[in-house]
C-alpha cells in the first residue's frame, strides 16, 4: 500500500423526494454489487453515506465508495454507474468524481489546503482586485484547480 485511500463520489439530485428513497431503498443492492466485486478480486472496498437525514439532505458527498487500488477506478465507477442506471436515479452535478485520501489527509483538505495556498498566492499578486472579482475567478477557475492536484 502507497498511505492512498482513492475516492468515488456521487450526489444524487435531492430535488424530488421520490429519488432520495430510490436511492436509499436501492443501497442493498449496491452494497451487493460492491461486495461480489471485492470477493471475486480480493480487494477492499467499503463506501459511506450519510445516516442522519439531514446531513444527507445538505452535504455534496451523497455516496462515497473507498477502494485502494487505482487500478479499480473504472471498475468501481462502472459498478456505481450500472447501479444509478439500472434504478433510474438522477444525479446532480459535481465538480470531481475522483479523488484521493493520502496517509490519513482526506482528498477534502488536500483540495483546500491547495485552493488557500493558490488563492492567496493570487491575492498577493494582484492585491487592488475587488471581493467579486477574486470569487468570481475562483467560480471559474475551481474546476481545473482540482483536476491539477496531484496527490503523490
Amino acid at each position: 500500500m502507497d498511505g492512498k485511500t482513492y475516492n468515488y463520489y456521487i450526489t444524487i439530485d435531492r430535488g424530488n423526494k421520490s429519488n432520495v428513497m430510490l436511492f436509499w431503498n436501492k443501497l442493498n443492492e449496491l452494497d451487493k454489487m460492491l461486495r461480489e466485486f471485492s470477493d471475486k478480486r480480493h480487494v477492499a472496498i467499503s463506501y459511506k453515506t450519510h445516516v442522519i437525514f439531514d446531513m444527507f439532505l445538505t452535504h455534496n458527498d451523497s455516496l462515497k465508495v473507498y477502494y485502494y487500488d487505482n487500478l479499480l477506478k473504472g471498475d468501481i465507477e462502472s459498478i456505481v454507474k450500472k447501479w444509478v442506471s439500472d434504478h433510474n436515479i438522477k444525479l446532480s452535478d459535481r465538480s470531481h468524481t475522483h479523488g484521493v485520501d493520502k496517509d490519513g489527509e482526506s482528498y477534502g483538505q488536500i483540495v483546500a489546503d491547495n485552493v488557500l495556498k493558490l488563492f492567496v498566492d493570487t491575492i498577493k499578486r494582484y492585491p487592488n482586485h475587488k471581493d467579486e472579482e477574486y470569487y468570481e475567478w475562483i467560480k471559474k477557475h475551481m474546476g481545473e484547480i482540482i483536476k491539477s492536484i496531484k496527490v503523490r
